[in-house]
């Protein structure tokens, strides 16, 4: 079977890597540059430098939903997302092998913990004088 190319051009590979980093889904960044999902997990395979790349992007996607939701709990709008459902989101994202230890296990946050959690956070955000 005659592949595209072996690689993607310059300007495609980037704007496909920026798309993944700003939404997190391969899809959505594959039709940005008029490519199906399974044409970029095929590409992703032969193409070690792509591969390193998405998973630095989705790194970044997770950093931002993990920015997002502190800033929503810290903003005291937590009735616009279920802490709970969000905090056990935020704990199965996969960790970098070399960066982060491995995840403790997952454990259940009765009210009043979560309300020493966010008092913490509060603290930790709030202004050194």
């Amino acid at each position: 079977m005659a592949h595209r190319n072996v690689r993607w051009p310059v300007r495609d590979r980037q704007r496909f890597i920026a798309t993944l980093t700003e939404t997190g889904n391969p899809a959505a960044a594959a039709a940005a540059i008029g490519e199906t999902l399974a044409a970029a997990y095929r590409m992703r395979e032969r193409w070690p430098q792509l591969a390193e790349e998405w998973q630095q992007a989705l790194g970044i996607a997770w950093e931002q939903v993990e920015m997002r939701v502190l800033a929503t709990l810290l903003a005291g709008e937590a009735g616009s997302i279920d802490a709970r459902v969000a905090l056990e989101m935020l704990k199965r994202r996969p960790a970098p092998a070399a960066v982060l230890p491995a995840p403790r296990p997952l454990t259940t946050l009765d009210a009043a913990s979560l309300m020493r959690v966010r008092s913490e956070i509060r603290a930790l955000a709030a202004p050194v004088e």
